[in-house]
């Protein structure tokens, strides 16, 4: 059965996602665009990305390429995306997944009857009833939202509701991979396999959407979560019912809020924020979790890392991803050496960086286990580099060093632990395993990477005349806080300061203010200032874009206070039409993710560089 779905809001795609639910390559997309004078225009978007309407886009295949068909789960999934800007796609998704729950569950078919009309007002009462308040779920739904109810509760009952809600979670992350580094599906394969079949308890304490738990769920295991966004918890309590009866999933930040104090799982597995530097070092002090050190201001992972070891039963396995900085940072260094000295630390993986994030950033896999009280601590460290072909590989010779950390690896290198006890304690795999950085499948894949952020920038590019300088005077940020335009906080001693979506978050840089446009709720760190916009015809990327530029220089060194007053001096043009205001946002925006792309793109060509460099200069000594 081929399920027609009906569309509600207007519902916008890009070639690209045109193409994926049309099951077409993208370049075909642009060849029917310049071949067909009659291809439906873009309807928004920019310039380099422009959007399309799925119903005009339908409507021509229909007429011109009968043999193409756009897929029902592609289609629905743009609807459900014209339900709720970027900014609100996460509270969409969760509603989406509690109703293809409550499907599930065979509550629908006691609404099915009902009129459009009466089922927005209904499906909110019985889901809100239900799951009790542990669901994120509006009170009542948007007019016109009925037929696309029917249309989720037939192709969850087609396709399989676990099925239909994987598709939808997969397509959330894709596209806010910016804002969410989301655990790739082969990393979790990963992290899985090494973690092995025999913990009976599996705990993830920073679960994001509940990838690593999901990809680890088999049997009667029983898998614990904790996230503290409600909405990406509610995704993954929804993803977890769905496939298993044995799931918690807990709201709050496990550091601060532990659902699980006193739970000792068999293993943990995470893929904690990085480089949050107010996890809460002051009030978490005198915490009993940190046998190992107290973590660094600047360590936040090495926090994550004690809160594992401290979550596991004596010889339970902790299977973290970190940053590559954590390897060899001074400040986290005297941590590293009690891991190692008291046998905690048993190897690290080094990953390629499509590997590691949806986000490209590259990280090492820490390999941990809980020492067992009177055990002799292992005499080796495991050190290896992965691949996405190679995962049986590698978690067969982890396997084999858990049992025999003396013997020679099929994959890797050992390292004596003396021999890692040196002033730097730099645990960087790059040292350790010779000749094995080379791995043709990492760098196919940093090619990969590198060619797809150059044809975005290429996008990116300036193609059109820039703004007309815009014929205003100049005012201040002090002087529009002033008039109730804006507010200006910083974050107490105390107490944790929260951006809101569209809130400017500034972090003065060494001469300029960096600002960035907040697209989900984030703590600041004490050296930041959040401004927040009161009126809903100011565009927070017009704003952003004139505080990043030359006018705004701030003087070398001062203190925070300082910074503080030099903001409220930031010079910016007196607001004109919000159509300019949304011109020049646009613009400005564009430039910010060209900045952002060429500062990605420089990483991995040092990365790639370094590896060539590495690999001849081996060859040569050979």
């Amino acid at each position: 059965m081929f399920v027609e779905v009906t569309m509600g809001a207007e519902a916008l795609a890009t070639s690209a996602e045109i193409a994926r639910i049309a099951g077409k390559d993208r370049a075909l997309i642009g060849n029917w665009r310049r071949r067909h004078a009659d291809f439906p225009q873009p309807v928004g978007g920019t310039t380099a990305s422009p959007l399309f309407s799925l119903r005009e886009v339908e409507a021509w295949l229909q007429e011109n390429k009968p043999d193409v068909r756009l897929s029902p789960e592609g289609k629905l999934w743009h609807a459900l995306k014209a339900l709720g800007d970027d900014l609100r796609l996460a509270q969409v998704l969760a509603a989406t997944g509690a109703f293809i729950a409550l499907v599930r569950n065979g509550e629908w078919q006691t609404l099915a009857h009902l009129s459009d009309e009466a089922l927005e007002t209904e499906v909110p009462a019985v889901v809100r009833k239900i799951f009790r308040g542990r669901a994120v779920f509006p009170s009542r739904l948007p007019a016109g939202t009925g037929p696309l109810l029917r249309d989720l509760a037939a192709l969850a009952r087609q396709q399989g509701a676990a099925s239909l809600f994987e598709y939808f979670t997969t397509r959330f992350l894709e596209a806010q991979q910016r804002s969410y580094a989301a655990s790739p599906p082969v990393l979790a394969e990963l992290m899985s396999a090494l973690v092995g079949s025999l913990p009976r308890t599996l705990l993830d304490p920073a679960c994001g959407t509940g990838t690593l738990l999901v990809a680890a769920a088999e049997g009667n295991r029983r898998l614990l979560g904790q996230e503290r966004d409600a909405d990406l918890a509610q995704v993954a309590a929804i993803r977890l019912a769905l496939s298993t009866d044995h799931a918690v999933v807990g709201i709050e930040d496990s550091l601060h809020a532990d659902a699980f104090d006193g739970e000792q799982a068999d293993a943990v597995m995470c893929n904690p924020p990085f480089n949050e530097r107010d996890w809460g070092p002051d009030e978490l002090a005198a915490d009993p979790r940190w046998e190992y050190g107290l973590p660094p201001r600047m360590e936040s992972e090495l926090a994550w890392v004690q809160h594992g070891l401290a979550h596991v039963k004596p010889g339970g396995a902790v299977v973290i991803l970190m940053p590559v900085t954590a390897a060899n940072r001074r400040s986290g260094r005297r941590i590293r050496a009690n891991l190692i000295r008291k046998g905690a630390l048993r190897g690290i993986i080094d990953l390629p960086s499509s590997m590691a994030s949806t986000a490209g950033i590259p990280a090492h896999l820490w390999l941990l286990a809980k020492p067992v009280p009177g055990s002799m601590p292992p005499p080796t460290v495991w050190f290896a580099s992965a691949a996405e072909n190679r995962i049986a590989e590698i978690a067969s010779a982890w396997t084999a060093y858990l049992r025999e950390p003396t013997a020679e690896p099929s994959i890797g290198q050992l390292v004596a632990t003396m021999d890692l006890l040196d002033d730097d304690n730099d645990l960087t795999p790059a040292r350790y395993l010779t000749g094995d950085g080379w791995d043709p499948t990492t760098v196919q894949s940093l090619t990969g990477e590198i060619n797809d952020l150059l044809e975005r920038i290429r996008q990116l590019l300036p193609r059109e005349p820039r703004p007309d300088p815009l014929a205003v005077s100049l005012t201040t940020v002090g002087e529009l806080a002033h008039a109730g335009i804006l507010e200006i906080h910083r974050p107490g001693k105390d107490e944790q300061l929260w951006s809101e979506a569209k809130d400017l978050v500034v972090t003065p840089q060494a001469d300029r203010l960096d600002v960035e446009v907040a697209r989900q709720p984030t703590v600041l760190a004490t050296q930041q200032t959040l401004i927040r916009i009161n009126r809903r015809d100011v565009e927070p990327e017009f704003l952003a874009g004139f505080l990043r530029s030359a006018h705004n220089l701030l003087p070398s060194g001062g203190s925070s206070s300082g910074i503080r007053k030099e903001l409220r001096k930031a010079i910016i043009p007196r607001l004109p039409s919000p159509e300019v205001q949304r011109t020049y946002g646009t613009v400005f925006r564009q430039l910010e993710e060209m900045r952002t792309a060429l500062h990605e793109i420089s990483g991995k060509g040092e990365l790639l560089t370094r590896l060539a460099l590495d690999e001849i200069t081996r060859a040569s000594r050979a």
